[in-house]
């Protein structure tokens, strides 16, 4: 029988500039074994042999006892099996066993939650925070953020507090790339809801943790048959209403919110049992509807000032209480996301020695489309105030529409494949890892304004109320200044001569990140009381980002664009309405408005640093450079660590470099 504390520890590595010491200490009973499973080979006779002997042991006739002498002769050559024996520790023990603060789900915890991913089910751990958007992760400012969040899901997660772009996520153990342009962290929502043997959530590290994060890192562990133990050939599906999408009429089938159909197959093989294969597929498809309100940051005045101006808030006046927006834009957001991937595990064990082979894949096609109705003061007037302050008033309002689209495209590839040896006192396993992220965006935007609502520029003042909970800001409009605003064919199209800038953009974003690695740890039997086994190892992996920003707004000096309508009604584009509160809101054809976009000459197109585009080599060269982001990075590390076990207190100091 097999030593279970001679299994390899699990991949661990810190990594940093300079070598750090790192001292845990544990009080309590000792912990039975390292690691979340103890695995034993057990040798058993055949039961011919173990009944030849109970025959003997009680005597019998001279025939019996002869046949009992010819089977113990035999009992040298009886055949042996191999019997792999799996225990599981319950989460509970993990972490009371663990020597750094982990909260830890397993299979069990997950699936008795029905989540859209794996993101939100980890967000019940505590210590966790789950968010739907990222700065790092985010290309386009807040607006790109606010349009994140209008998916309404958990896509990334938050560690004691700090931003999620400073937690690092693996697989298996192993580093993975990412198609977040600043950031360590997977957008989870790639990733399947179910099929994980359990996710660890490191708070602390040791030396021998990898130590590319801040705040922490997640480790997500994958099944395999062995996990398993049983043969396993299952199919789970479930569907999603959401009432928004009838509201607003974005969705309209009987499960508008989509659904889930995720199946599992599991089984080991061979004569002894030693080959394994385990593997986990899903589709996902989800829809989405929401209500947010983007405010604009930086678009705020104080409402009273001692002087008529920003400059000088009253003092006496809190202000969190003193600020009023320039102008609202209530916004509906709704779309579709529609996901497919899956794991692969296949799994040989020997006597000895074990091979594995991991690989997982996932990839997400996201449209989405965000319209706007907004109202903006172009103006402020100060009223004095009998206490000799001064109010401000909003003027000059103008009504706005506003499209904004917001498709990506995301495929993530993960490989790994390894060994494990056991020989002797020395106990080692070998992973090579490698994977592939990519992102891709496409966004169009398009803006409307009528300068019809208010032409004296003073007569309508903006003055927010919130209605419901949390509150849809809105304005009271008369009956006259409310048909105004509701009237398309007054909105004309947005330029840089009628409001500053022109009102039809396009934004590509590409994001590709490839690595590759090699990690090797061991653990060596000492036969020590007080030091059972010294575990030291090291890795090495290096990664290839490229990312590109282009930005292009389409503007005409000499009035609109080429065969763009006079008008919103008669844009073209429109192929439904809904309502925001009072405000009729028509609903376009996003693939119709990127086709006129791209049939619009490259020449009124602005470039990113400014000017009318013109395809010159130069300004080719220009943008092709200045907004790309290219980086490599190599990291090496080496760790060891001596478990000391003093009974009822562990201490395992350790060298990282």
């Amino acid at each position: 029988m097999s030593n279970p504390s001679r299994r390899p520890a699990s991949w661990k590595a810190f990594s940093c500039l300079f070598p750090i010491v790192m001292v845990g200490v544990q009080l309590g009973q000792t912990a039975l074994a390292e690691g979340t499973e103890t695995k034993k080979n057990l040798h058993r006779k055949s039961d011919r042999s173990s009944a030849s002997h109970a025959v003997a042991a009680t005597g019998g006739t001279k025939a019996q006892k002869d046949k009992a002498s010819s089977h113990d002769q035999d009992n040298s050559q009886s055949k042996i099996e191999n019997i792999h024996v799996t225990a599981k520790k319950s989460p509970e023990t993990q972490q009371l066993n663990a020597k750094n603060d982990v909260s830890i789900a397993d299979a069990k915890f997950i699936e008795s939650h029905p989540d859209n991913n794996i993101a939100e089910t980890l967000a019940r751990l505590p210590g966790v925070n789950v968010l739907s958007t990222t700065i790092g992760g985010s290309i386009g400012g807040s607006s790109a953020m606010i349009d994140n969040a209008s998916r309404g899901e958990g896509q990334f997660l938050s560690v004691r507090g700090i931003g999620p772009d400073y937690t690092q996520s693996l697989i298996d153990g192993v580093n993975v790339a990412n198609a977040k342009p600043a950031s360590r962290q997977l957008q989870l929502s790639l990733m399947p809801p179910l099929g994980f043997s359990q996710a660890v959530v490191n708070k602390t590290g040791q030396a021998s943790d990898s130590g590319e994060w801040v705040s922490g890192f997640v480790d997500f562990q994958t099944l395999n048959a062995f996990d398993v133990g049983h043969d396993v050939l299952s199919l789970k599906t479930r569907g999603e209403f959401i009432g928004k999408g009838y509201q607003y009429g974005t969705q309209h089938s009987p499960f508008n919110g989509g659904g889930t159909v995720q199946g599992e197959y599991s089984h080991i093989f061979g004569r002894n049992r030693q080959f394994g294969i385990h593997a986990v597929g899903y589709y996902q498809s989800r829809s989405f509807t929401s209500l947010t309100s983007n405010e604009n940051e930086g678009n705020w005045d104080v409402i009273n000032s001692l002087t008529g101006s920003d400059h000088t808030p009253t003092p006496n006046i809190p202000i969190t209480q003193n600020l009023t927006p320039a102008q609202i834009n209530p916004q509906l957001s709704y779309g579709n996301s529609q996901r497919y991937g899956g794991n692969l595990a296949f799994d040989w064990h020997g006597e000895n020695a074990t091979i594995f082979v991991r690989g997982s894949y996932a990839s997400s096609n996201t449209s989405q489309t965000t319209v706007q109705r907004g109202l903006q003061s172009t103006n402020q007037n100060w009223v004095l105030q009998p206490n000799g302050t001064y109010n401000v008033q909003e003027v000059g309002v103008v009504g706005s529409y506003y499209l904004d689209t917001n498709p990506e495209i995301q495929n993530l590839g993960i490989m790994q494949a390894g060994f494990t040896l056991d020989h002797e006192w020395l106990h080692s396993k070998t992973t090579a890892f490698g994977s592939l992220a990519e992102d891709d965006e496409d966004s169009v935007n398009l803006a409307y304004k009528n300068f019809n609502l208010d032409p004296s520029g003073n007569s309508l003042t903006l003055s927010p109320s919130y209605i419901g909970s949390p509150g849809t800001p809105t304005i009271a409009l008369n009956a006259s200044q409310l048909a105004e605003f509701n009237n398309l064919s007054n909105y004309v199209p947005q330029t840089n001569s009628n409001w500053g800038f022109g009102g039809v953009e396009e934004t590509k974003y590409k994001n590709n990140q490839s690595l590759w690695g090699l990690k090797q740890d061991f653990s060596a039997d000492t036969n020590l009381s007080f030091l059972k086994k010294i575990l030291f190892g090291a890795k090495y992996y290096d990664t290839y980002r490229t990312a590109t920003n282009r930005d292009y707004t389409y503007d005409n000096s000499d009035g609109y664009l080429p065969g763009m309508a006079d008008s919103l009604a008669s844009s073209g584009f429109i192929n439904g309405s809904t309502r925001i509160g009072n405000y009729v809101t028509p609903l376009m054809n996003a693939g119709e408005i990127r086709d006129y976009l791209h049939s619009v000459p490259l020449s009124y197109a602005s470039a990113s640093y400014g000017g009318n585009w013109t395809g010159s080599a130069a300004q080719t060269a220009y943008n092709a450079n200045a907004n790309t982001q290219m980086s490599s990075e190599s990291v090496t590390a080496a760790y060891i660590a001596l478990p000391f076990d003093f009974d009822k207190v562990q201490i395992t100091p350790g060298l990282s470099v």
